[in-house]
């Protein structure tokens, strides 16, 4: 899943593909190289991040989807709370709807979700972006969050979104310190066994630039490491700024993983 920042203020690219023309070229190279789902974002989900209106949002989203749906076969993610947002999404092409709330921030999400028959990506935060780091407070990190995702999984059941069109993302950073996303990240296997598979979405997070450095390319490489590691753990979708380095490690693991004797 390659990601594509509609907004001024995201925390790794934040302004670069401000223009129709940027984003969409973004997303057919990132396609090009072989990212299967492009994931739209018209509003920054950072930690602090402030709301955008609704207006703004489509203002950012809609000539973008637009003119990416006839240029690519890729499925189309929208990255997005919102259910108003969400349904003029899928009036114009989009595939699957990521929710950082997993449906909680607007109770009409599911219900529009389920009618339009769109994929569902379900992730654990703590609250909205302006908020989310002030609660992370655990017993057990990883036993909340995968109790929090078979939760969002029930509540997509129970509003008529069939079970295989959810996945599940544990939110590294969303409401989480450091050693939270340390401890996850180690429990991969654990939430890999969870009843739907598992979105993974590290990219040049603040955890990475913590344990290996704000230095670009050292982050690139912490991001791939992460990626490889999170492939090995049995991740069935990686959120990426860096399409190209992960869908040659995706290649290579897929030809060269040792096989057990």
């Amino acid at each position: 899943m390659a990601v594509i920042n509609l907004t001024p203020d995201s925390f790794s690219d934040g302004g670069r593909f401000g223009s129709v023309g940027a984003a969409v070229g973004q997303a057919c190279e990132a396609a090009e190289h072989g990212a299967e789902i492009i994931d739209l974002g018209a509003e920054s989900t950072r930690p602090g991040a402030p709301v955008v209106s609704e207006a703004e949002e489509l203002d950012r989203l809609l000539p973008v989807l637009r003119e990416l749906r006839g240029q690519t076969a890729a499925l189309l993610s929208i990255d997005t709370t919102k259910a108003a947002v969400a349904a003029a999404a899928a009036a114009e092409g989009a595939d699957i709807i990521n929710d950082i709330s997993g449906g909680r921030f607007d109770p009409k999400m599911l219900t529009v979700v389920r009618d339009t028959g769109l994929g569902f990506v379900a992730m654990h935060t703590t609250g909205r972006p302006a908020e989310m780091q002030q609660r992370a407070h655990y017993e057990s990190v990883t036993r909340e969050v995968a109790q929090a995702l078979c939760d969002r999984l029930q509540e997509a059941i129970d509003a008529g979104i069939p079970s295989d069109a959810v996945l599940l993302d544990p939110g590294f950073g969303f409401g989480k310190l450091l050693h939270h996303n340390i401890d996850l990240f180690g429990a991969l296997p654990e939430l890999c066994r969870l009843p739907r598979p598992l979105l993974v979405g590290v990219s040049r997070k603040s955890m990475l630039r913590a344990i290996a450095g704000a230095e670009p390319e050292a982050l690139e490489h912490a991001t791939t490491t992460a990626h490889l590691l999170a492939a090995l753990a049995g991740a069935a979708v990686l959120r990426t700024h860096h399409f190209a380095a992960a869908v040659a490690m995706r290649r290579t693991l897929l030809h060269l993983r040792p096989q057990a004797e």
